[in-house]
Formats: structure tokens, C-alpha cells, sequence
């Protein structure tokens, strides 16, 4: 229960925040004289951050960095102890170390458990984007749609202006 208080308040502030940051921008963008490229980067970046879908890529991010945790202490605390007892080896397997020369290691322990981790939340990653895309087949229907009717757009265009230019040369 004091978590999704917790949870609710963070949301606002993280909204206020957001929302102060992003007037004051807007402001600050509004009053400087641009040059007229500047000025259509500015207009264009304004609008790419008023659509939204910078707050969305915000949330990605860090329920992305979350995740990531989540499945760093997956490897770390619950398999790599597993691989541990498979090999019957009394440390952490993050501790391997191969000795080169006096005091220099090789620290392929940590190494091995980072991939372990990459390779982890790669798979989970796949299986996520798998089954959205199992789930919604449609979008893929729509788009082979809209690009047949584009196709057939510019197809008319292309006849259109074959046309023009036939005309122009006649008249000449």
C-alpha cells in the first residue's frame, strides 16, 4: 500500500518536473533570434518533444535500467550460485581469476557472468518483442496494405506527370 503511494507521488513529481523543464524550454527557445536553420532545428525539436514520445522513451529507459537490475541479480544471486554448486566450487564464479604474473589477473569470472547477463536479458528481451508481435499480426497486414496503396499513388503520380511532360513536348 505505501508503495503505490509512494509510486503515485514520484509519478507527479517526475510530471511536474518534466512539465517545468519542458515550459522553460519552450520559453527559452521562443525568445533567442535563430538564423532560419536553427530556427528549423529548434521548431522541429520542439515538436519532436511535444508529441510525447520522448516521456514514453524516458519510461523505456529506465524501466529498461530496472529490468536490467533485476536480471543482473538473477545471474549474480540465484544461477551463477547454481554453476557454482554444478562445479563444486566453494566461491563466487564472478571471483575466477587466472593468474598471468605475480599480482596481474585475469578476471574471466566476472567476465563470464556479464555475458551470462547480456545473454539473459537478450533472450528475455526477444521472447517480450516475440510475443507482442505474435499478438498484434494485424499491424503487419496494415502495413503491407499501405504500402500497396502508396505504391499505387505514386504509380498514378508517375503517369500523371509522363503525361505533363508529354504535353509540354508537343507544345513545343
Amino acid at each position: 500500500m505505501l508503495f503505490l503511494y509512494f509510486d503515485t507521488i514520484t509519478k507527479i513529481i517526475t510530471k511536474l518536473i518534466f512539465n517545468f523543464l519542458l515550459k522553460r524550454s519552450f520559453e527559452m527557445i521562443e525568445n533567442y533570434n535563430f538564423t532560419s536553420k536553427s530556427l528549423q532545428f529548434a521548431k522541429g525539436f520542439k515538436a519532436f518533444i511535444a508529441r510525447g514520445n520522448v516521456i514514453n522513451l524516458a519510461v523505456a529507459v529506465v524501466i529498461g535500467q530496472l529490468f536490467a537490475k533485476i536480471v543482473s541479480s538473477l545471474v549474480a544471486d540465484i544461477i551463477m550460485p547454481l554453476f557454482s554448486l554444478l562445479f563444486n566450487y566453494t566461491g563466487a564464479l564472478k571471483d575466477l581469476k587466472l593468474e598471468i604474473k605475480a599480482n596481474t589477473y585475469l578476471g574471466y569470472g566476472n567476465f563470464l557472468q556479464t555475458i551470462l547477463e547480456f545473454l539473459l536479458l537478450s533472450f528475455i528481451i526477444y521472447t517480450i518483442l516475440t510475443l507482442i508481435s505474435w499478438k498484434n499480426p494485424l499491424q503487419k497486414d496494415k502495413v503491407d496494405k499501405n504500402m500497396l496503396l502508396l505504391q499505387q499513388s505514386l504509380d498514378k503520380e508517375i503517369a500523371l506527370l509522363e503525361e505533363i511532360k508529354d504535353i509540354l513536348k508537343s507544345n513545343k
